[in-house]
């Protein structure tokens, strides 16, 4: 497990950069509570991907819009799930 956030600039050496290219993929909005229901969540979009003919890669990008940093109620919470393409 990796935590990322957008940096402003990568002009001085810092060993905890780590760029994550650009790539095509699913995505889905989480609302609520963790983590049952977050896992309900990703099976939702693999059962999507799957019935729509696409191949996902093995791993995935959590981006936290709305998390405990903003708000302590967990209903208000929101993510998305972004899954790759799998490489063909």
């Amino acid at each position: 497990m990796k935590a990322a956030m957008p940096v402003v600039s990568t002009d001085k050496q810092c060993a905890y950069y780590d760029r994550i290219e650009r790539f095509k993929g699913v995505s889905t909005l989480h609302f609520g509570d963790f983590p049952v229901s977050l896992k309900e969540t990703y099976i939702g979009l693999l059962k999507w991907a799957k019935e729509k003919g696409y191949k996902l890669a093995n791993n995935s990008v959590e981006e936290w819009l709305i998390g405990s940093t903003i708000t302590n109620n967990q209903n208000y919470w929101l993510l998305r799930v972004i899954i790759p393409f799998a490489e063909q």
